[in-house]
């Protein structure tokens, strides 16, 4: 089995090709995942800003992605103290903690994942 979410037709034949798959079925869909939103807003009172848009936003999930361990850890743990379910993740938890947050989160247990690019699962 060989997985990619970003092979044109053209490394699609090399995948094929260099594993020695024939006639191997392949499964192509869209990139539109319409229930995924990336915005940019000025920066005004930017704390303020989060917590009033994670209220509005009370019963659907999300992720958070901060710059820096120290903001991803403030930032979780300033939403917990709002009653928000969420978590911190970086490079910087044990293993199992991290799998721990990414098991609730797909569960729909925790609402909001505060994060820095060590959050890479698919």
């Amino acid at each position: 089995m060989a997985l990619t979410a970003t092979a044109d037709d053209t490394t699609r034949q090399d995948i094929i090709r260099l594993l020695g798959l024939n006639d191997p079925l392949i499964q192509i869909s869209s990139f539109d995942r319409p229930n995924i939103r990336y915005m940019l807003m000025e920066k005004f009172k930017p704390l303020d800003q989060l917590m009033r848009y994670v209220q509005e936003q009370r019963g659907k999930s999300g992720i958070i992605y901060c710059n820096s361990r120290a903001k991803v850890e403030d930032t979780a743990a300033r939403l917990q103290s709002r009653g928000i379910s969420a978590a911190a993740y970086h490079a910087g938890l044990e293993n199992t903690i991290r799998a721990d947050v990414q098991e609730k989160f797909q569960r729909d247990d925790l609402q909001i994942v505060v994060a820095t690019v060590a959050l890479e699962w698919a």
